[in-house]
């Protein structure tokens, strides 16, 4: 059961390498088959190109779990005591998860007008629908990775100022 829970709780690590490594399978492909065989496809370049925001927003939520984000907070822990920068970095992820609620929210609502007023990809023929997806789907990775990091730093005692990586799974 460990083995699983740590798995999922990188699943997102994987899916990004995953979106990665298809844009580079794709690109490299698409560079082969314009300068030797000098055929191109207009498809390729989209596909690469939504797999890449794909990639970079599983990134974003990968990056939240394992603390790698950028905090502007991290350059106050030079100046301020133990106590008084653990609650302005509880503070700030709080307002982080009321962002990411609020994002959540608005993003499902432009996934209704998506589908509501369909947009075509140009190259593909299909749905933004599909490709826009993936905004919901990461500001909930991130409400639950806000969560789960929080609790877990809670659940150890741990200072926030001694931030160390946390262990994976609940």
């Amino acid at each position: 059961m460990k083995k699983f829970l740590k798995f999922v709780d990188r699943l997102d690590g994987y899916i990004a390498a995953t979106f990665l490594l298809f844009t580079i399978v794709l690109l490299s492909t698409q560079v082969f088959n314009r300068y030797v065989l000098g055929i191109s496809f207009a498809w390729v370049e989209e596909l690469s190109r939504f797999c890449f925001v794909w990639c970079v927003y599983f990134g974003v939520s990968m990056a939240v779990r394992s603390g790698e984000h950028v905090r502007i907070v991290a350059h106050l822990k030079a100046f301020l005591n133990a106590k008084a920068y653990t609650i302005i970095v509880v503070v700030a992820d709080l307002i982080w998860l009321v962002f990411s609620c609020v994002m959540l929210v608005a993003s499902i609502q432009f996934l209704g007008t998506t589908a509501k007023y369909p947009f075509i990809s140009p190259a593909m023929g299909v749905s933004m629908l599909w490709v826009y997806m993936i905004v919901p789907l990461v500001f909930t990775l991130m409400i639950v990775r806000l969560i789960q990091i929080n609790y877990l730093k809670f659940r150890s005692e741990r200072s926030v100022v001694n931030e160390e990586p946390i262990e994976p799974g609940l």
